[in-house]
């Protein structure tokens, strides 16, 4: 059975978790904590960071605003997503690609924020853009009402099967009003009959796929005198005409839109009254203080569910949260391979978008056209075949786990894994210097493993041992985490004497390279060209 939990989302100062924090996360009026710019340094510091509160409070209760375009409070370390609008241009030209680039970008948005650590986004922004709007604009779809409504139901399909909660947002619509919320109390004096015909659309054709709706600090005048947010008239609309069963979340109760309702402990009280399960009180800690006095013993189920309820993944009922689902069938393609196949497709779609990846075409390909092949596809077959070989004399009756390690490694695991016939496990880590640069930079963390590594023989894959930096930090996670035994599967080694550890080479490696920057069969320039069938060098490098 589903516990209910305290109905204030808090905001932290920083991006490590204070004592103080730490004592006020324990109160039981708290049920959420919310992530801002200032909390994060890359996906994996939030993923500590997830990991710190939840060794305070497992129930709590983790969102942030992580939408696209210009609201990204995490951008190191997770994919940069376009503003929403460019793919309601895209669906106003074409709409199935645009419904599929929709869908897609809520998978992806959902399996990275899942993969930090974090329950929910408070994503798709269902407003229907007018014009006006200072903060709205190219967060909407469209200012089409239908278009908004179907790329909204696409991406919270997405969303859904990555395991993650959808929260529309700013109900009954905030794309009517200039003035943003955050400074001033807008008011939209537009008729109800205008608002239902295009505003409410959105909401009303998906409230029953949405997991939470976020009201607008707005107020409308033809319906009723106070914000959307503290209004029972608003909110039972939502409720009962609309169907919506979800959670209800006040937007920040600390904006200047929410005054109007009083003091902090007022406010909370209003929106409370109002209908709403969840209070946000961000930026004021005096007022946070204040709404939890008032707040104690108010317990709500339906948040609660967003935290152990949610959609599960196809074949599995297991909630994801705080991880992505561990169910493994025999018979389905390894997950690292599906996310990374769709993460391609979707940068892919978005290549549509994006008149510079465009450009870009006629480089990529003059590079590859003059590049210098180091190695055949043929003589990397066979040195696969070797390593196949080696490794199933050494680890065949031993039950391993391979670790691939992304997104070098995926094309040498993929083509290493069906050479074994013997029984093992796959997982992914994602851990590198590069970042689509020419030279290696400091170590970045973004994945660590799922299956666990202690008493286990593991093998890492990767495509190539050059400095080693990488792979020297992969061994040390490896031996600390307790695994019986650490072996290494590198498709190439780069002949240099700048190795991260004197002497670093790999268990299991049947080609070497000169010392030039390569690309291919997994290895990339500039992102580019991991697909190419050999190992390449550019001319002159």
């Amino acid at each position: 059975m589903t516990q209910p939990i305290g109905p204030v989302m808090l905001d932290l100062e920083g991006p490590q978790l204070s004592n103080a924090e730490k004592t006020l996360l324990k109160d039981p009026a708290v049920g959420g904590v919310i992530l801002f710019a200032r909390n994060v340094e890359d996906a994996y510091q939030v993923r500590q960071l997830c990991s710190s509160i939840r060794r305070v409070r497992g129930d709590l209760l983790l969102g942030i605003d992580q939408e696209g375009g210009r609201v990204q409070r995490i951008k190191k370390g997770v994919t940069n997503l376009p503003a929403m609008a460019r793919i309601g241009d895209l669906y106003a030209s074409d709409p199935v690609a645009g419904l599929t680039l929709a869908k897609d970008t809520g998978w992806l948005l959902g399996m990275e924020m899942a993969a930090c650590g974090l329950d929910m986004s408070f994503a798709p922004v269902l407003d229907v853009e007018s014009g006006i709007s200072s903060v709205i604009g190219d967060r909407s779809f469209s200012s089409d009402p239908e278009h908004v409504a179907q790329l909204g139901r696409a991406f919270i399909e997405g969303l859904h099967e990555a395991g993650m909660a959808a929260v529309g947002k700013h109900f009954p619509g905030h794309g009517g009003v200039a003035a943003g919320s955050h400074i001033a109390l807008p008011v939209d004096e537009r008729p109800l009959a205008e608002l239902k015909a295009r505003d409410l659309v959105p909401f009303r054709e998906l409230a029953g796929v949405l997991n939470g709706v976020m009201p607008a600090h707005v107020t409308y005048s033809a319906f009723d005198t106070r914000p959307a947010g503290f209004s029972p008239n608003w909110l039972g609309m939502l409720r009962e005409s609309l169907g919506f069963k979800g959670c209800i979340f006040s937007d920040d109760l600390s904006m200047t839109g929410a005054h109007e309702a009083g003091g902090p402990a007022e406010r909370a009280k209003a929106a409370l009254a109002a209908g709403c399960d969840m209070l946000l009180i961000c930026n004021d800690r005096a007022a946070a203080i204040e709404v939890l006095g008032a707040c104690q013993g108010v317990l709500n189920k339906r948040p609660a569910k967003l935290r152990y309820g949610r959609t599960g993944c196809t074949g599995c009922t297991r909630p994801l949260a705080p991880h992505a689902c561990q169910a493994r069938s025999a018979s389905e393609l390894i997950p690292f391979l599906y996310r990374f196949l769709i993460r391609c497709f979707w940068r892919s779609s978005m290549s549509k978008l994006d008149k510079e990846a465009l450009e870009s075409l006629d480089s990529m390909r003059e590079l590859m056209d003059n590049a210098d092949c180091l190695i055949s596809q043929e003589q990397v077959e066979r040195a696969l075949d070797r390593m196949a070989e080696e490794i199933t004399r050494d680890l065949g009756d031993k039950l391993p786990v391979f670790y691939c390690v992304m997104n070098g490694g995926l094309i040498t695991t993929g083509h290493l894994l069906t050479r074994l016939g013997f029984p093992l496990e796959v997982d992914y880590l994602h851990a590198t210097r590069y970042r689509n640069e020419l030279r290696g930079g400091e170590l970045f963390w973004r994945v660590s493993p799922e299956i666990p590594m202690a008493g286990r023989h593991v093998v890492i894959v990767d495509d190539i041992l050059d400095e080693g930096a990488t792979l020297a930090a992969i061994l040390k996670y490896c031996k600390e985490a307790q695994a019986a035994s650490v072996t290494t599967a590198v498709l190439v080694d780069k002949q240099h004497d700048r190795k991260a550890v004197p002497g670093l080479k790999a268990d299991y490696c049947s080609l070497e390279v000169a010392d030039r920057y390569v690309f291919g069969f997994g290895m990339d320039y500039k992102g580019y060209w991991r697909n190419a069938p050999g190992i390449f060098a550019p001319k002159g490098m």
